[in-house]
């Protein structure tokens, strides 16, 4: 951030551009470039037929666009959710709830991708701070500005997990089989950034 504080200074945290027009960025930037062009292609292509009567074959989102999504939206409004409720004894004591609301939305919005903050991370209850390494983590999506193992990685395992106990043979989403290899190639990712996170908290704490 280019202010030493971030944006936890009243004025900043409650302002409309830091709660509107800052996550919004944020959630543009972690989507992905080839998620936005996807969304872009549908959207342009309804448009086009509402003003024209184009009848040509319309274009669908993509397995991944619809994981990316899917995936983005449960992060943003559960880590909202639980950071709203952990954060009742800490940074939101005595304030109102929308106030409390507000910052519970920016900090999980922001975990994944930007970090910056509204709230004092020093002071933050510990069940929000475990929540945050967990959103940094997973992170934001294929091709986008973030890092992490990202949406689509944690998406798959999930769903393949769902499919192991329902006990289906292949892994499915959205009415679409999972390869295999994809299978496969998401968990070698999250166990290798397991390990490396594990280690290095490891040789930090040495």
């Amino acid at each position: 951030s280019l202010i030493s504080d971030s944006f936890v200074r009243e004025r900043l945290a409650d302002s409309w551009q830091v709660g509107v027009v800052v996550p919004a960025l944020i959630i543009c930037g972690g989507l992905g470039f080839s998620v936005l062009v996807n969304i872009g292609h549908v959207v342009w292509h309804r448009v086009r037929r509402r003003l024209r009567g184009d009848r040509s074959l319309a274009p669908r989102l993509t397995l991944q666009s619809g994981l990316v999504l899917i995936t983005t939206a449960l992060l943003l409004i559960g880590g909202m959710v639980l950071i709203f409720l952990f954060e009742q004894s800490a940074t939101s004591a005595g304030r109102p709830w929308p106030a409390g609301l507000r910052r519970a939305w920016f900090q999980s919005v922001t975990a994944r991708t930007a970090g910056f903050n509204t709230v004092d991370i020093g002071v933050v209850s510990l069940p929000t701070l475990c929540l945050l390494m967990g959103l940094m983590f997973i992170g934001g999506s294929p091709g986008s500005t973030a890092g992490g193992i990202k949406t689509s990685t944690a998406a798959v395992l999930l769903v393949n997990l769902w499919s192991i106990i329902r006990g289906r043979p292949r892994a499915e989403a959205l009415r679409r089989s999972l390869p295999g290899d994809t299978v496969g190639r998401a968990l070698a990712v999250v166990s290798t950034a397991g390990f490396t996170v594990g280690l290095l908290i490891l040789l930090l704490a040495l």
